[in-house]
């Protein structure tokens, strides 16, 4: 699965209540653990299971 992205929008919007260091840091764990891509404006998803089990070990508590 692949998406495009506009980081620019998500660095920008004080909306999601994340600054861009941690935009940059969680995109590059998820990429050094393979999980996903990133490649300019696109983020390919490789690993969903992955994903999904991460979510939900964050999410359960």
């Amino acid at each position: 699965m692949r998406l495009g992205l506009d980081l620019r929008g998500v660095f920008g919007g004080a909306h999601l209540g994340l600054t861009s260091e941690t935009v940059t840091r969680t995109l590059t764990f998820l990429q050094g653990e393979g999980m996903i891509l990133v490649d300019g404006k696109q983020i390919t998803f490789l690993e969903l299971d992955k994903l999904e089990m991460l979510a939900a070990q964050i999410y359960s508590t």
